[in-house]
């Protein structure tokens, strides 16, 4: 996608660089396909030191990375986090339309003047899962902690790098003789639980508490996610009439989407809220309990299967989201591609809900359309 991307703030800075810090000064960190660029909020004595080297920030290529460029635009009077963000303002491309794809784009682009969208975690969620499609958090609520440091650990995944690719493949031919891979790892994280695995081994347990904190929140969240993902098909699917739905796949498994909805499902749809599926999770209305169950059934769990026992610091989230979203000042605009000759593009304008990804916007535009839009440049702000 050829896109741009800027973060909209509550109070006094609409506009501020991506990458900004929670209140507790560490930088955040997003399992995704993109590139995150991380800025350490300063003292508040030394304004310039909000971010690493402000001046640095100034228009222009950054040094590493010459099709990014960041702006410095001052500083907030306090730390500033997630909690601060209202949404996202989009500015996307989306090429290599043929004329059938075409038509079923303006067609998708007619419908969300009515429909709103499914509000589904998408693929950037899921960035952990490797191609055995077992998430590290299910493997863990179920306490099969050799699989779950298998998983974390040596299972081999698409955005791996060289160095991560060398050290798995070491793991996964050796697993289980922690002396001969502690020998073969370079200095890293994997060997440092390599060493304690040769120290103590088969404890499992305590070597998954020893993986990055920070990862181990995104193991739970990814597996949280798909739990809520399959609950917003099955709703979709108990909502809408079959005529009215069509399956999208996802990095994580397909789900169903939605179109030409009547007003008395719209209203539905857009009304229904669905918990973050957890033993944690506070469910007053009953018919949602009973969906939930359900749902988490189909998989051969239940609500109270959904939580950690080990390590006691880790826990799924607990909340609600809603299950659908609507694009903001959505607008397009056609135009004949310069990078595709005899094909279209389409530039698209809209602002989303924080939470909300962009992604299934283009899939609802591209998805059901298999001649059309078979590459994206976009950016996200």
């Amino acid at each position: 996608m050829e896109s741009e991307d800027h973060r909209t703030f509550k109070g006094r800075f609409p506009r501020l660089p991506r990458g900004s810090l929670p209140q507790d000064g560490k930088p955040g960190r997003e399992e995704c396909n993109g590139i995150a660029v991380l800025g350490r909020s300063g003292a508040p004595s030394s304004p310039e030191g909000r971010f690493q080297d402000s001046r640095s920030l100034s228009p222009g290529p950054l040094p590493w990375q010459a099709n990014l460029e960041l702006k410095y635009v001052g500083q907030a009077p306090r730390p500033f986090g997630p909690k601060d963000i209202e949404g996202n303002r989009f500015r996307i491309v989306l090429r290599d339309f043929s004329r059938g794809g075409e038509s079923r784009a303006r067609e998708a682009l007619g419908d969300l003047a009515k429909d709103p969208l499914p509000n589904y975690f998408d693929d950037q969620r899921f960035g952990s899962l490797g191609p055995s499609g077992e998430f590290v958090g299910r493997a863990w609520c179920e306490q099969k902690y050799e699989r779950a440091v298998w998983l974390a650990l040596a299972e081999e995944n698409e955005h791996d790098r060289p160095e991560d690719r060398e050290e798995k493949k070491i793991l996964r031919d050796r697993w289980g003789d922690w002396a001969a891979c502690k020998a073969g790892l370079a200095r890293s994280h994997r060997r440092s639980i390599a060493t304690f695995l040769a120290d103590r081994p088969g404890d499992y347990k305590g070597a998954l508490a020893r993986i990055h904190a920070d990862l181990r929140g995104l193991y739970l969240s990814a597996f949280q996610s798909f739990l809520w993902n399959r609950l917003l098909s099955s709703l979709i699917r108990e909502t809408c009439p079959p005529g009215a739905t069509f399956p999208v796949d996802l990095k994580a498994g397909a789900v169903l989407f939605f179109h030409k909805l009547d007003d008395a499902r719209r209203r539905a749809l857009e009304a229904a809220v669905l918990p973050l599926p957890s033993a944690r999770a506070r469910i007053a209305d009953e018919a949602m309990r009973v969906r939930v169950e359900a749902s988490l059934k189909e998989l051969g769990l239940d609500l109270k299967s959904i939580r950690i026992r080990h390590p006691r610091e880790n826990f799924f989230s607990r909340g609600e989201r809603k299950a659908t979203f609507r694009p903001a000042g959505l607008a397009g605009e056609w135009g004949g591609d310069d990078l595709y000759p005899g094909r279209s593009k389409l530039a698209l304008r809209f602002d989303l809900p924080r939470g909300s990804y962009a992604t299934i916007l283009v899939k609802r535009l591209s998805e059901d359309a298999p001649d059309g839009a078979k590459s994206y440049h976009g950016s996200e702000s």
